[in-house]
């Protein structure tokens, strides 16, 4: 983990240090293989920790980035370690994608050091959705069946 650019306060990530994190991170070496062979470069720590405790991995409040196989990835979690945000922009300029990236990091930026919920609990989700997901799986299987 490359702590070069972490910040003890969120307050204290510009856009101007978050894109030196991002293009570092981007430019330097792989230092990971994952698990489907993939190259990975080490994640940037930008705020917050995650490390071992009681031979448990765990993450508290994180920004960190990445060169997650030539793109650029961002993971933001909440302070039990939930994510919040976790993204990869591609396709666009260098600079566009930064600027997105930071985007979203703002718009959760509230939420850090904050314990959430999730956005979408199963009691929240009524009677009527469940029944146009079940006509649109049906429709699905029959369109797949047809096509047989």
């Amino acid at each position: 983990m490359n702590t070069l650019f972490y910040k003890e306060n969120l307050n204290d990530i510009t856009y101007d240090h978050f894109a030196t994190a991002a293009f570092a991170a981007m430019a330097a070496e792989y230092a990971n293989v994952g698990v489907l062979g993939i190259p990975t470069g080490d994640d940037f720590l930008v705020f917050g920790s995650e490390g071992k405790e009681n031979g448990k991995f765990y993450r508290r409040s994180v920004v960190s980035l990445r060169n997650y196989c030539g793109t650029l990835e961002m993971l933001i979690t909440d302070a039990k370690g939930r994510f919040l945000v976790y993204s990869k922009v591609d396709g666009l300029s260098a600079e566009d994608v930064v600027k997105e990236l930071f985007r979203q990091f703002q718009a959760v930026k509230q939420l850090v050091e904050t314990e959430t919920e999730p956005s979408f609990r199963k009691k929240e989700i009524g009677k009527e959705i469940i029944r146009l997901w079940r006509e649109k799986a049906a429709s699905f299987v029959q369109d797949m069946q047809m096509e047989e």
